[in-house]
């Protein structure tokens, strides 16, 4: 079975035209600073944001294989995590935005004549 995903997962690689692997070499950090723009102006909008905070371990019962007979009953801690209001400085906030916007700009810029190298056209 090993032996028939290596050539499926060689195959699922290489999928995509060479001009969408180019722009997607190229475009992912963009993608990524937009999400950032978008999601702190959404944390100046409201005016706090969310963070991840560890609550206390839960200890689960659970059915599990292998051992000298086949199946075993096996316990585990299964972290717990909740989201906390938290607020924010909206100074410190909006001076992270025009940072991320002009970090936007300047990753559009140097991808620009890239992806029009690949062949593909840019508009803005």
């Amino acid at each position: 079975m090993r032996f028939v995903m290596i050539p499926v997962l060689l195959f699922l690689a290489a999928c995509g035209t060479p001009e969408q692997r180019c722009v997607r070499q190229y475009t992912g950090e963009v993608a990524t600073v937009e999400r950032l723009i978008q999601e702190t102006e959404l944390n100046l909008t409201r005016g706090y944001t969310y963070v991840l905070e560890p609550s206390p371990f839960n200890f689960y019962w659970g059915g599990c294989t292998g051992g000298w007979d086949g199946f075993n009953f096996c316990g585990y801690n299964q972290p717990q995590y909740r989201r906390k209001a938290v607020a924010i400085d909206p100074a410190s906030e909006q001076r992270k935005l025009q940072d991320l916007q002009q970090k936007l700009a300047q990753l559009k810029s140097q991808a620009r004549p890239v992806l029009e190298a690949c062949g593909v056209t840019v508009v803005d």
